[in-house]
Parts: C-alpha cells; sequence; structure tokens
C-alpha cells in the first residue's frame, strides 16, 4: 500500500513539474517578447550561464552535488514525506531565470527551467523554418532524433523526471523565425504528447 502511494505521489509531482513547465512556456516566458525585440546582452550572459548550470545537473545527483552546481544553497520550498521516503524541491533564482529541483531520500528525480528567452540561448532559431505540415507529422512514439529533424533543428529541453518506476520524461520545446512553438514530451525518448502555440493550422495530439 505504502508502495502504491509512493508512485502515486511520485506520478503527482511530475505532472506539477510539467505542468509549470507547459505554463511559463503558454504565457511567453521562455521566448522573445511581443515585439520580438533583442535581448540585452546582460539578460544573454546570465540566460545562457544558468543553462550551462540546469544542463550540468544530473538526475540522481544528491542535493549537496546539486548545490556545487548552483554555487548556492538554494530555496527550499516543498517537503513531504511518504513512509520512511523524504521528497524535498530546492529552486534557484536569478535574476528572472528559476531552475527547480526536486529530490526524494537525497537523489534528484526531477528538474525544471524557466524566465529566459530561447534567443538567448540560440539567436540562429530566427532562421528555423517549421509549419504546421511539420508539427503533423509528429507522432506518437517517434524518437527524439525524428522529431528534430522535421523541426530542423535540435530542442531546448527544460524539464526532466523520472517516475517511480523508472521511466523518464523530458520536455523539450521548439520555436520558429515566426515565434511559433512546439512542445514535445518524451517518454523514455519516445514522443508520448505535443502541444503547439500559434501554428496557422492546428492539430490535436495524435
Amino acid at each position: 500500500m505504502k508502495k502504491h502511494k509512493f508512485l502515486i505521489f511520485s506520478l503527482f509531482a511530475v505532472i506539477c513539474l510539467t505542468i509549470l513547465a507547459v505554463d511559463f512556456l503558454d504565457d511567453g516566458g521562455l521566448f522573445f517578447d511581443n515585439l520580438g525585440h533583442a535581448s540585452d546582452p546582460h539578460d544573454i550572459e546570465i540566460a545562457q550561464k544558468e543553462y550551462r548550470r540546469f544542463s550540468n545537473i544530473q538526475l540522481g545527483n544528491s542535493c549537496e552535488g546539486v548545490q556545487e552546481i548552483m554555487h548556492s544553497c538554494g530555496r527550499l520550498i516543498h517537503t513531504n514525506k511518504i513512509g520512511m521516503v523524504k521528497e524535498y524541491t530546492y529552486v534557484w533564482t536569478d535574476d528572472e531565470i528559476k531552475i527547480t529541483c526536486s529530490f526524494r531520500d537525497d537523489k534528484l528525480y526531477a528538474k525544471s527551467i524557466n524566465g529566459f528567452d530561447i534567443c538567448e540561448l540560440w539567436p540562429h532559431n530566427k532562421k528555423i523554418k517549421f509549419d504546421a505540415e511539420a508539427y503533423e507529422q509528429i507522432k506518437m512514439g517517434m524518437s527524439y532524433e525524428e522529431v528534430e529533424k522535421l523541426l530542423s533543428n535540435r530542442g531546448l529541453l527544460i524539464s526532466k523526471s523520472e517516475y517511480g518506476d523508472g521511466r523518464i520524461t523530458q520536455l523539450y520545446s521548439w520555436e520558429n523565425q515566426k515565434h511559433e512553438r512546439v512542445n514535445v514530451m518524451f517518454v523514455d525518448g519516445h514522443v508520448s504528447n505535443k502541444w503547439q502555440f500559434g501554428l496557422e493550422k492546428s492539430s490535436s495530439s495524435n
């Protein structure tokens, strides 16, 4: 029974992190401002620095290990205990960029990042060209490499987590030169869901 509750809570925590990531995407938090203004050089430097740190954080890291990567203790925002299992979440904030990490018995099982423009990391994204037709070709079960080929560029990893049963979930985002966005969820490296924002022809997930 305790194991069942543990798996349910783990799934709930992963879903919450994913919703947070999708919410900030939908609000435009990750991309260009409404006028497509160029980013301030200082903001670009901060975004690149924080994303490098985010990329260096690996599932399974200890809380101390993550704190060393982040060069600070972070802020504890959530704690929970199910049976003998302890879970807690820390957040690190630099300017508007926020990195959130959740731990289970001192091992990282979920991470996410938000609060910056994708162009601050990859200015060449302005040249990316994909459309509703490319989006519609993304099918459930496709690999990341297949999606990357369809959308003409690598995606930006904004969250990664591990279910209680060991499955790895990743959320990637793409934006084209028209500021249209595609978000794709992968479970164990294969498409499990997709969303699009702004494409002329909307398409429901298959």
